[in-house]
């Protein structure tokens, strides 16, 4: 799939759908894109919540996604029942997959997007975001003492 179809799809698929903050939904998706690197990873990037956010939509109805793309959309998409650090540990299996949650992370991190959103939301984007960049689970204690010492 190139970028101007996944552009189409996050459109289309979201229309005028507002997210927690009150924006349009299709925005982050676009954000999160444009943070990443070109090529597959802007794709995934575009649409990294359609099949999570759409009901209707399915990972075989995206036909035109190379595997590549393929493999690191469905990494990507949190699956009914999956605990967080389930789909953390699964992410982390997909290279590309990898590469674009931690820019939805720093995305969602973002001021505007955690405005009004639980603090143990935001320390479980920190958790994410170590362990994608490190390999390493830190119980949310241990970030908290980190916290305190930095």
């Amino acid at each position: 799939m190139n970028v101007k179809t996944a552009i189409w799809i996050n459109v289309e698929v979201f229309g005028n759908t507002l997210d927690r903050s009150g924006v349009l939904a299709y925005f982050h998706g676009l954000s999160v894109m444009n943070d990443c690197p070109a090529g597959d990873a802007q794709v995934v990037g575009a649409i990294h919540d359609v099949i999570e956010d759409i009901e209707w939509l399915e990972l075989d109805d995206l036909w035109t996604l190379t595997k590549e793309q393929r493999d690191a959309l469905d990494a990507i998409s949190r699956r009914d029942g999956e605990t967080y650090r389930d789909y953390i540990l699964r992410v982390n299996q997909d290279a590309l997959a990898t590469t674009v949650k931690l820019v939805d992370l720093k995305h969602n991190m973002s001021r505007g997007r955690m405005k009004g959103c639980n603090p143990g939301l935001m320390v479980r984007y920190v958790q994410s975001v170590e362990f994608l960049t490190s390999g390493e689970w830190k119980s949310k204690s241990e970030l908290k003492k980190e916290a305190k010492l930095d």
